[in-house]
């Protein structure tokens, strides 16, 4: 996928980490992946276009906000990124099961498409494969 983007001129509006939310670890393999994606982003200014979409956010669950800011601080540690505002990395909440019906959902869909299309495109050519 990096040797893709390196060569992909027209940029990236918008990256999407998506989270299962009946997964309510903030397994080491999360951590890795965001880890990963700092490495592989090498400039903390991307994280302002990157999104956290948690799927099957449906029926009467209770999402646990804990989860949603233990990964913001997570990003926040980083290096670089320590001076990022959790503001600046949106999260969705999505029912991906009842999507086409859900109001809730379609409402942070569109959420979504607004987030990736407000953004400029950004060059992905200095991205690390390391």
């Amino acid at each position: 996928m990096i040797d893709f983007l390196q060569k992909w001129d027209a940029g990236i509006n918008a990256c999407f980490i998506v989270i299962n939310v009946h997964n309510c670890r903030f397994s080491q393999s999360i951590k890795v992946l965001i880890q990963r994606i700092n490495q592989i982003y090498n400039n903390p200014e991307f994280w302002k276009q990157t999104g956290v979409i948690f799927t099957h956010c449906s029926g009467n669950y209770k999402f646990n906000p804990k989860y949603q800011k233990a990964i913001l601080d997570f990003i926040l540690k980083l290096d670089g990124c320590d001076k990022l505002e959790l503001n600046e990395i949106p999260c969705f909440f999505v029912d991906s099961t009842e999507w086409r019906v859900n109001k809730e959902t379609k409402s942070e869909i569109e959420r979504i498409f607004e987030f990736a299309e407000k953004n400029k495109a950004l060059p992905t050519q200095h991205f690390k494969n390391s």
